[in-house]
C-alpha cells in the first residue's frame, strides 16, 4: 500500500554556497509501518517559491541524533560532518535537477521538480518509524532562498 508524506524543512533564508547546506538533518515521522521497518521511496517532488530552482541533493539517513549536525545553514558541511554521517547510517541520496525561470516546472514563480522511479529502500532504527533527511546545494554556484519555509518536499512511498 502506498503513502505520501509532505514535509517543509527549515531552509537557509538567504544565500547558500555551492555544496552548502540548504537544510540540516530533518526528521520525517511515520515513514515505516512498524518499528525498525523499511519503506520503498518511489518518488520525490519539491515545490519551491523562488525565481528559479537549484540543483540539490536530498540525503537520507536511518538515524538522527543531537550529535548529527552538518553545520551552519548556507555554509559547507563541517569537517566533522562526514564522521557524524557515517555514524548515523547514511542510506542514499536523490538529485533534483535545476530549473531555470521559464523552464519546464516553472509555474510563474513557484517551481515544481520531481524525480520518479527512485526505488530507494529506506529503513528506520529498531525503536523508530522515522527516517532523516538533509539537503545540499549542487547548483555549481551560490543560490539565494527568500524565506525559511519556501521549500516543500513530497515523498511518495510504495
Amino acid at each position: 500500500m502506498g503513502k505520501t508524506i509532505r514535509i517543509t524543512p527549515t531552509i537557509k533564508d538567504g544565500a547558500v554556497v555551492s555544496n552548502g547546506i540548504i537544510f540540516d538533518i530533518t526528521e520525517v515521522t511515520n515513514v515505516t509501518d512498524g518499528l525498525g521497518g523499511t519503506q520503498l521511496l518511489k518518488s520525490i517532488s519539491a515545490i519551491l517559491d523562488a525565481a528559479s530552482f537549484p540543483k540539490m541533493d536530498i540525503l537520507f539517513f536511518r538515524k538522527g541524533s543531537a550529535v548529527l549536525d552538518l553545520g551552519t545553514l548556507g555554509s559547507l558541511p563541517d569537517s566533522a560532518a562526514s564522521a557524524a554521517i557515517n555514524g548515523n547510517e547514511f542510506i542514499g541520496g536523490v538529485t533534483l535537477n535545476a530549473i531555470a525561470a521559464g523552464g519546464s516546472g516553472d509555474l510563474n514563480g513557484t517551481f515544481v521538480q520531481s524525480t520518479l522511479n527512485v526505488d530507494l529502500m529506506l529503513g528506520s532504527e529498531e525503536n523508530s518509524q522515522s527516517i532523516y533527511m538533509a539537503g545540499i546545494n549542487r547548483n555549481g554556484a551560490s543560490f539565494t532562498f527568500d524565506d525559511a519555509d519556501d521549500l516543500e518536499l513530497v515523498l511518495g512511498f510504495e
